[in-house]
């Protein structure tokens, strides 16, 4: 077993919790707001934004509980890289069950009122952010897989992690500039209206 900082084994246990989250939010919610801003319209998931953002908890809890999983000499590398694809598929088929959906239905009750769409279609700025973000998740996990130093695969996740976090900014960024120059508009849901009382 390889001796660890404690603050490392406890970050890469943050990332797993993170990635789980992530996965889930690709479930099950409903909206999200800019990143940019703490109030502001309600803007929906579309499907592509959900495969983003699974992929993207993926990525972080794979990586992750493969590093821990790496700390024991004992398990070899196809176990240390089959138990977290398995963990995954174990947690689709579970926030798939019609058990935790019919929950998550009658807990999830905010609607989004906002969404945004592009007259001539997506700019090919925001085109190539998507296209970004796919190829640093996949350095993500070439860094975790790949047979290179430890200090080479954390400096790599690590620029992989701030790169994602940077590229959602420039996203909203971009959103909102298309949006004030008029090359997107944004589409307004009808309000909820309450129910009658009985």
């Amino acid at each position: 077993m390889r001796v660890s900082p404690p603050m490392t084994v406890f970050t890469h246990i943050f990332a797993c919790i993170l990635g789980v989250f992530f996965m889930a939010g690709a479930f099950f919610a409903t909206g999200i707001r800019g990143a940019l801003f703490r109030r502001g319209p309600y803007h929906p998931i579309s499907q592509a934004g959900r495969v983003i953002i699974f992929l993207a908890g993926a990525a972080v809890f794979i990586d992750s509980l493969e590093w821990l999983l790496g700390r024991y000499a004992a398990l070899g590398v196809w176990w240390r890289l089959a138990v977290p694809f398995t963990a995954v598929g174990i947690l689709v088929v579970m926030l798939n069950s019609k058990l935790v959906r019919a929950y998550m239905a009658r807990t999830v009750t905010s609607k989004p009122t906002v969404a945004i769409k592009f007259s001539n279609g997506l700019p090919s700025a925001l085109a190539a952010a998507r296209i970004a973000f796919f190829v640093i998740v996949a350095a993500m996990l070439v860094f975790g897989i790949a047979p290179i130093s430890g200090s080479t695969a954390k400096a790599g996740i690590i620029g992989c992690v701030l790169a994602l976090f940077a590229l959602a900014f420039v996203y909203v960024a971009l959103e909102h500039h298309y949006i004030n120059t008029g090359r997107a508009s944004e589409i307004k849901f009808p309000a909820q209206t309450p129910e009658p009382k009985r």
